[in-house]
């Protein structure tokens, strides 16, 4: 983990959707590596979604972010936070 002196912004970061064959931890975990490799910083996914569509893999972001913090060692993980003003019901 970084120093608090030591927090530098990310300059390049990966914004995956959950849906479809992102959804798949194994591929997350293939994508994560290669970008790490490459020297991308980040990586971000939605944290919820209020309507899954019908007929589609849909990923749960925790287990999704599990898999990548065990293959990675440098990338920097992120959740896409809906506003609380924005989620119904809150």
């Amino acid at each position: 983990m970084f120093d608090r002196e030591e927090r530098r912004a990310i300059t390049r970061g990966l914004y995956l959707a959950p849906f479809d064959q992102l959804a798949d931890p194994r591929l997350l975990v293939d994508l994560a590596s290669l970008a790490e490799s490459k020297h991308w910083e980040g990586l971000f996914r939605w944290d919820r979604i209020t309507y899954p569509p019908q007929g589609r893999a849909v990923a749960d972001p925790w287990v999704a972010f599990s898999a990548v913090a065990l293959a990675t060692e440098t990338l920097r993980l992120g959740p896409m936070i809906i506003p609380p003003l924005g989620r119904p019901g809150c």
